[in-house]
């Protein structure tokens, strides 16, 4: 690799003519030996065109960890043009989008509900892994049908030679990865993870000095890979997620308990063939489910929803050419809630929907000159659903002009259906959003497009790099949820009356200096983005900033190789606070309290500042094989008060309380300890 601080020596005697101008003629040299020098790139994080970017799971080790876990989405977040979502904000906003525009993927296939702990760090353990790509913008034909970005989750398909693994043991889960070959074609990978956390920091889970929060999880990894032969290789994935958690307070007299989880198996054939042809078919399942119980005095409600996809993606290349089919059935439970009382039952039950899905598609990249690439595809959707037929043909073009060898410019398009709505009552740690399919009250399928501008410069010989992205994109068909536990408590459920149908709007910048090389890596990002959402109805009118929006933001993340023992990491955020509705007026009825909010979104939280930092130790070999490592983690060292939101109660003396909600606003340290062999 040419990026490289790195010395290849030539040991074999080399031979070479050189002409002389001046005599018009040939002396021959013989060289004992050539030494190449280039800087080895040592990043963690690539980045290519369009603000697409690669973190290998090494960076992640070096990086902070929060109660003793390394997350790879909590490191997504501190990417430009990715809105940092805070505590207890489960998902992904890229570039202005809500989370719903995001896909989560395991090398291609959907994962629903990614969340642990509340959102705080995802189900995805780093260990079973070797990479995560996020694709900030779809610019490609062959990207999922989503309006926003692409998560995907990468796993090698090089099986190893000896077994080897890891195990890490922290102050609340532990999670472990074993890879063993079997025979010489064959590894079966497996991982598995569980938490404690009620054990050691149960005093600590305390929103506020009335609500106690009670949080347990695990999940599970395995994946066969077998190489047939050269050309063929098998690859099967299997993934199994739950979470269990309660909120008990004392202030309404209220419990929340919540169960959540997930599931996703493939098998994916993979075919290397002979001048460049490449083929992909992978078959799969996936389901994503959640269940809300609350009671309140003389009421008790549950609210059950889920998804499921039985799906296959093929795809075949064959040199400058792309193309395949994708088609999924969707079974989708939207949100069905149940409310028994001492004096009624309210039962509004919401019909399981089922529907078809099939996109066709094709790209194709062509070389114009060395300095020019010119890329463009189209993918077209048939989407069916109670009885209605939805089509759409998606376009993307995209060209990349390369004026010097250190220089890229990028400029893409691109239009993009998505048939599928997520929405709910928060997005704060609960998981009470759900799933809808277009048709029937939520209409016809959401769309966007809009351009995408990225230019990238390579600094000091490749020391260091300087990427930027503008954007700007027109959203169409957007839903919001205005309804809240009252609306199915007191009132007969309506879904259609809880939904705000409009457009929006998405645009901003991103610059980001990275450090490729050297002890020290990492990068600096700055982000401007606004993200607005107009609506004209009876409940709304107007536009309104997003819920998630927040138009500044500054990430920083940096590694330190001081030694072989020792190395440091830290990450730091400086955003804007997230826009919310604020109360005018308070009513007590009945013993419950009743709110008269202002304008939507017109008031802001504080902003949002953390610093994180982590000192990792290599203790020593155990064996000749055997190595053991420490990680020590401070996260909000500077123990910032960083608001979740507000809280409506009553106090002891009967009077109204309307304050800020915190999550740990004190330092929280962690220590890990971690076996790989």
């Amino acid at each position: 690799m040419l990026n490289a601080l790195a010395s290849v020596m030539l040991l074999t005697p080399l031979t070479v003519d050189i002409t002389t101008a001046e005599l018009s003629d040939t002396v021959r040299v013989s060289l004992d030996s050539v030494v190449v020098t280039a800087k080895l790139n040592t990043s963690g994080m690539r980045a290519s065109d369009f603000g697409a970017a690669r973190l290998d799971m090494s960076l992640i080790d070096a990086l902070p960890q929060i109660l003793g876990n390394s997350d790879p989405v909590h490191y997504a977040q501190m990417l430009p043009g990715v809105q940092t979502n805070g505590e207890l904000r489960s998902g992904l906003n890229v570039q202005g989008f809500d989370n719903q525009h995001t896909q989560f993927s395991v090398r291609g296939v959907p994962l629903y509900g990614v969340a642990h702990l509340m959102g705080i760090f995802s189900a995805f353990n780093p260990s079973h892994y070797s990479g995560m790509v996020l694709e900030k913008t779809p610019v490609k034909a062959s990207s999922p049908s989503r309006l926003g970005g692409n998560l995907d989750m990468q796993i090698s398909e090089e099986p190893s030679d000896s077994a080897n693994g890891t195990l890490s043991v922290g102050i609340m889960s532990s999670q472990g990865t074993l890879r063993i070959p079997i025979k010489e074609r064959t590894q079966l990978t497996i991982s598995g993870r569980g938490s404690y956390l009620n054990l050691l920091y149960g005093p600590l889970l305390r929103i506020d000095d009335d609500t106690q929060v009670k949080y347990g999880f695990f999940d599970a990894n395995a994946t066969l890979l077998h190489h047939i032969n050269d050309r063929h290789s098998i690859m099967a994935n299997f993934y199994m997620g739950q979470d269990k958690g309660g909120v008990y307070g004392s202030g309404y007299q209220n419990d929340v308990n919540v169960r959540w989880g997930n599931h996703l198996a493939s098998v994916q054939w993979m075919y290397e063939g002979r001048e460049g042809w490449q083929t992909k078919h992978v078959v799969y399942n996936t389901r994503y489910y959640n269940r809300m119980y609350m009671d309140f005095p003389d009421i008790h409600a549950s609210l059950p929803s889920s998804i499921m996809d039985f799906g296959y993606k093929g795809e075949a290349t064959y040199r400058g050419l792309s193309f395949g089919a994708d088609f999924t059935y969707h079974i989708i439970q939207p949100q069905d809630p149940h409310v028994q009382s001492s004096y009624n039952v309210v039962a509004t039950p919401q019909e399981e929907v089922h529907s078809r899905e099939l996109s066709l598609w094709a790209d194709y990249t062509r070389h114009l000159g060395d300095k020019v690439i010119l890329s463009g595809g189209v993918r077209y959707i048939l989407y069916n659903v109670l009885g209605n037929t939805y089509h759409a043909a998606d376009q993307s073009v995209r060209i990349n002009y390369r004026p010097a060898d250190n220089l890229s410019l990028s400029l893409g398009y691109a239009l993009r259906h998505q048939t599928l709505f997520q929405t709910g009552m928060s997005s704060v740690g609960l998981p009470c959003e759900f799933w809808l399919s277009s048709g029937g009250t939520v209409g016809a399928p959401q769309w966007g497009h809009g351009p995408v501008v990225s230019a990238a410069l390579s600094l000091l010989g490749g020391s260091y790099r300087l990427s930027l992205d503008a954007y700007y994109k027109w959203l169409h068909h957007q839903i919001e949820y205005q309804g809240n536990y009252l609306s199915f408590i007191n009132s007969i459920y309506s879904l259609d009356d809880a939904l705000l149908h409009g457009n929006g709007r998405n645009y901003g910048m991103s610059v980001m200096l990275t450090k490729c090389t050297g002890r020290l890596t990492g990068w600096v990002s700055y982000s401007l983005g606004r993200a607005l959402r107009t609506y004209d109805c009876p409940k709304l009118s107007g536009t309104f900033p997003a819920n998630h929006e927040r138009i500044h933001e500054m990430n920083a993340v940096l590694t330190w190789k001081a030694s072989k023992r020792w190395s440091f990491g830290a990450t730091f955020v400086l955003a804007s606070g997230t826009p919310f509705t604020a109360p005018e007026a308070f009513y007590l009825l009945n013993g419950r309290i009743l709110s008269q909010y202002a304008d939507h979104n017109a008031n802001r939280l504080p902003a949002y500042i953390r610093l994180d930092l982590s000192a990792n130790c290599q203790l020593g070999s155990l064996s000749r094989r055997w190595k053991h490592f420490v990680n020590i983690s401070l996260y909000n060292a500077t123990a910032r008060h960083n608001a979740l939101f507000y809280s409506i109660g009553v106090s002891d003396d009967a009077r109204f309380r309307y304050q800020r909600i915190y999550f740990m606003p004190f330092p929280l340290p962690s220590i890990s300890y971690t076996v790989k062999f």
